[in-house]
């Protein structure tokens, strides 16, 4: 069972601080880590007290070694010295450690303060990359007992016939409405879909949460979808967005939209791996 929110220590308290609160929302425990070169000495100014040292030729060599060997339940990252402060960015050690990650993986703002977890949003398409991650989500936010803000974004408004599609593949085994508006055909089967079971998350956490029945308010917009996430951030305590519908299965893989919202969210972002192979075909 995995049971640690594992966190790397680059200089800035935001990523400690985050951890903390998801690993107090989950029961579980937090393991502070800072990689070091073989001849950088404990002491370092980056190294904090009660900071466990890893030595490894990079940050995200030695990082992607403990995320296979202990397998924690989330990997936290910070964001660089040079990023915006209140916003997220991907340094160079994020960048490699996203790259498949075997485990979920989050990066929070530079400079975000420790406070209680809000609102959790989560991108939607219908896609079993996304489903996952709305499984995630959704698992999370009861767990915490915070609402779920699922956003699906269109490149066009949706008719009727467009509704009862998308309902369908977001959630198959609801009957969906054949008549309606289109956007109340796509709420109530997002909703649907928000409540189903998944294997997206680590058991201990669907455990925590299973007798909580998560508020979900499901949000159909048309536009650009990096744009109405990134502002969504502006009012979360954390978006979850899920991994490239191409790849090798069971690692983080960030496809376009979640790049570009990571160069500038303004709340943590997690990123869900892949399924397995067989849960794709499941799906």
């Amino acid at each position: 069972m995995r049971s640690t929110v594992l966190v790397a220590s680059n200089g800035d308290p935001a990523p400690a601080e985050f951890a903390r609160v998801i690993a107090g929302v989950l029961g579980v425990g937090v393991n502070t880590v800072a990689v070091a070169a073989a001849d950088e000495p404990d002491d370092a100014p980056l190294v904090r007290a009660g900071t466990r040292v890893e030595r490894a030729s990079s940050a995200a060599a030695g990082l992607q070694r403990l995320i296979v060997a202990e397998e924690p339940l989330l990997t936290v990252l910070g964001s660089p010295a040079t990023a915006r402060h209140g916003r997220v960015a991907l340094g160079t050690t994020a960048e490699r450690v996203l790259h498949g990650a075997a485990r979920a993986v989050a990066v929070v703002p530079r400079g975000h303060g420790e406070r209680a977890l809000g609102t959790i949003g989560v991108g939607l398409l219908p896609t079993p990359e996304s489903l996952r991650a709305l499984h995630a989500a959704a698992s999370l936010s009861r767990a915490a007992g915070v609402p779920l803000l699922v956003l699906t974004v269109l490149r066009r408004s949706p008719d009727l016939a467009d509704a009862t599609d998308l309902a369908a593949r977001l959630a198959p085994e609801t009957p969906s409405p054949t008549r309606g508006p289109a956007a109340s055909i796509l709420g109530a089967a997002i909703t649907a879909a928000a409540r189903e079971g998944g294997d997206a998350w680590d058991e201990e956490v669907r455990e925590r949460g299973r007798t909580r029945r998560v508020a979900v308010e499901p949000r159909v917009l048309v536009g650009d979808a990096v744009d109405a996430l990134i502002r969504a951030t502006g009012r979360l305590g954390l978006l979850v967005l899920g991994s490239r519908a191409y790849g090798p299965a069971g690692v983080v893989l960030p496809g376009g939209t979640a790049r570009r919202v990571l160069a500038a969210a303004r709340c943590p972002v997690l990123l869900v791996p892949r399924a397995q192979a067989a849960l794709l075909v499941a799906a």
